[in-house]
């Protein structure tokens, strides 16, 4: 029979065994999620022509892939986002599974020359006349939403909307083609809040072009803020179908879906479908861009232009 000595040492053995498993498996997790996020920064380096595609499925994804096929498509949009931020100058493609929600929690800086949002498998729809509950089964869904930090602060503000930041000095151009583009209500006392859009972005020099083709814009705050600076800010749009009831009733002096201060813009609209627009006490085009630019320099282009609105074709055009 063993004595108590030689139990308290089969004790000690077993849970010295059980400590070194414990650690050799973690090792194990900590050494793949490594592997996978080197995989992925390696394939940001490297790949041909600068040109990345990733994939993300809200169903079947799972964040630990590294996005790269179907196969291996990750869960969330923010994770895609954030393994695209070391991409500078890179083209991006985020393929996004249709019929799914995809949110964006945080504040996101964004490097890539040119990242292009798509839903996957290029679905086909009638942009004039499918319901909105049609449209949305079929689409991918890019949502930002309210966001709160005491420890991110600018000038006293602490209340935002979570969204993509561009680089400060670089030209960026953000592609929407067949998604669904949602932003949250914003609350009187964010009104004149300056992180209030899906893509905002202060104090930068650059230039920002912002596209939109055959998608849904169902908006409560801005598309696209920006505050100060000299940067440029392009838009071009065409054939989206816009519900800007929400974005109308909005407190304050964001009802716009390109809202900017002190920076010249330019805005070119095409086929534009706003039969879900409810509560216009003036024509549509003037919750599109915010109001005039000033500017001493008479090269400079004026803010608050459009330079072709064009209704013509809203009941005919399918994509």
């Amino acid at each position: 029979m063993a004595t108590n000595t030689e139990l308290l040492a089969q004790v000690v053995q077993t849970n010295t065994d059980l400590t070194n498993t414990i650690e050799e498996e973690v090792g194990k997790w900590q050494g793949e999620r490594a592997e996978s996020k080197a995989f992925m920064q390696e394939a940001v380096k490297t790949v041909v022509d600068n040109r990345i595609t990733l994939y993300v499925d809200a169903e079947a994804g799972d964040d630990s892939n590294n996005g790269l096929s179907i196969a291996s498509s990750l869960k969330t949009l923010d994770k895609a986002l954030e393994l695209t931020a070391p991409a500078r100058d890179k083209y991006i493609t985020i393929n996004l599974k249709g019929g799914h929600t995809y949110q964006i929690t945080k504040r996101l800086g964004v490097s890539a020359k040119r990242l292009v949002f798509a839903t996957l498998h290029n679905p086909a729809f009638d942009i004039a006349n499918d319901s909105y509950e049609e449209i949305q089964g079929k689409l991918a869904i890019i949502e930002n939403v309210a966001y709160f930090d005491d420890n991110d602060a600018y000038n006293g503000y602490t209340a935002y909307t979570s969204g993509m930041r561009p680089s400060p000095t670089s030209s960026q151009t953000f592609y929407f083609h067949k998604v669904i583009l949602k932003t949250p209500d914003i609350v009187p006392s964010w009104s004149n809040n300056i992180w209030t859009g899906l893509i905002h972005r202060t104090d930068f020099s650059g230039q920002v072009n912002v596209s939109a083709v055959f998608c849904y814009l169902d908006l409560g705050s801005p598309l696209v803020k920006s505050a100060s600076g000299v940067g440029y800010l392009n838009t071009d749009m065409y054939a989206n179908r816009y519900n800007l009831t929400r974005l109308i009733a909005s407190p304050g002096v964001d009802n716009y879906l390109f809202s900017t201060s002190g920076k010249p813009i330019k805005c070119n609209f095409g086929g534009v479908y706003n039969r879900d627009t409810e509560g216009l006490t003036k024509p549509i085009e003037s919750y599109l861009v915010s109001a005039g630019y000033v500017s001493s320099d008479p090269d400079a282009l004026p803010r608050n232009v459009i330079s072709n609105l064009d209704f013509r074709r809203s009941r005919t055009l399918r994509s």
